[in-house]
């Protein structure tokens, strides 16, 4: 079986089970106590929520098996998300309940959590010095190859012309 490629502007049908995955939550990634993969098991109980019943209640069992990890460390993840106020938690001695949170919007996580901002604009500072590194390293190659005058036929003369 051949795969497409993931276009993400293209309509779906519901019972393709996608669930919308809030761009908000990425900024949290940057937050010391966000541990990695909580964003998986954050999507889960997002997934299983129940609209009717306002919350969701799979067992831990079952989450650890949707992110394939540990009960225990979906334990973590939940202490991680909760900490962050990403999932509101009932605890039951039959089964907790997740209601999980709207992420904040980017300006106020970074209001919340000023330390995280610091951290994220200096990681985001070398990601633009290293863009603006490779468009000089490809102006310079670009003017370069613009002034030979032996390109050889069929030669691709522009960065626009090449395969990649």
């Amino acid at each position: 079986m051949k795969q497409r490629v993931f276009d993400k502007t293209e309509k779906r049908k519901e019972k393709e089970g996608f669930v919308p995955f809030p761009l908000d939550l990425l900024q949290y990634r940057h937050h010391p106590k966000f541990m990695k993969g909580a964003e998986t098991l954050y999507m889960m109980i997002v997934h299983r929520y129940n609209s009717e019943k306002k919350c969701a209640f799979p067992s831990m069992k079952l989450l650890a098996a949707d992110c394939a990890t540990t009960e225990s460390t979906i334990d973590k993840h939940i202490q991680s998300l909760e900490s962050l106020g990403l999932l509101k938690v009932v605890r039951r001695p039959k089964g907790n309940l997740y209601v999980p949170m709207k992420p904040l919007s980017r300006e106020d996580f970074f209001t919340q959590f000023p330390e995280v901002k610091a951290k994220y604009d200096k990681r985001y500072k070398k990601v633009e010095e290293r863009r603006e590194e490779k468009e000089r390293y490809f102006a310079e190659i670009k003017s370069v190859h613009n002034s030979e005058s032996d390109t050889q036929a069929g030669e691709a003369t522009d960065f626009e012309d090449l395969p990649f």
